[in-house]
């Protein structure tokens, strides 16, 4: 998995989860998938799809702005390019 990628998507989610004019069900989101994807102890692919189940949530929210729209499918275009290669 490339902690490069994981890192960009946790620094853009910390962003989002900062934005006081994004509701707050999708800052809290935001967080959780921060949550999941730098979680270890988890294999890759149980992160991934729990990061995308979030992040399709979080997309059809009617409450959010078309520019956190556009950053939520770019994170799931980038998690779905996720690999594990088989390590965890």
């Amino acid at each position: 998995m490339s902690s490069s990628v994981i890192n960009q998507l946790v620094e853009s989610l910390s962003e989002i989860s900062q934005d006081t004019y994004v509701p707050q069900n999708v800052r809290t989101r935001a967080q959780t998938v921060s949550q999941v994807l730098q979680d270890d102890k988890e294999s890759i692919e149980t992160r991934k799809n729990r990061a995308l189940q979030h992040l399709e949530d979080m997309a059809i929210d009617s409450n959010i702005d078309m520019s956190t729209r556009t950053f939520i499918y770019q994170a799931l275009s980038m998690v779905e390019s996720l690999s594990g290669n088989g390590k965890k």
